[in-house]
């Protein structure tokens, strides 16, 4: 896929990021979690799954900003597990994103970030 199908696809949910530098590195996640899906579906990794050859298949990002990798917590191992994977890796992605968002709302508002509140009652 083109990562143009993906950006398309996704459109609403990179709108709500606060600048380009975070549109750009969800995109990037995007398109890693796309591509995990593709190089499962290849005939190459389905007749090895198929023969009991241990194929698996992980999602990592790299950071150029601070050059590190970031797991993207997709992993298959199996024809059976691709589709959950991605939906939970698509669902991970969401929240963390959703996280940031609010922070940079509240930042912009003047606000420090909101914080867990201990239990038991208030700080």
């Amino acid at each position: 896929r083109h990562v143009q199908d993906i950006r398309d696809n996704h459109r609403d949910a990179l709108g709500l990021l606060p600048n380009d530098e975070a549109r750009h590195d969800r995109l990037c996640e995007l398109n890693v979690i796309e591509q995990v899906a593709h190089v499962c579906q290849t005939t190459v990794v389905q007749d090895a799954w198929q023969r009991g050859q241990s194929v698996v298949v992980h999602g990592w990002v790299y950071g150029l900003h601070d050059g590190l990798l970031q797991d993207l917590a997709i992993t298959a191992a199996s024809a059976g597990e691709v589709a959950a994977a991605a939906g939970s890796a698509l669902g991970a992605l969401k929240s963390r994103y959703e996280r940031l968002r609010r922070a940079a709302i509240e930042q912009a508002r003047g606000q420090a970030p909101l914080q867990a509140q201990p239990a038991g009652g208030a700080a």
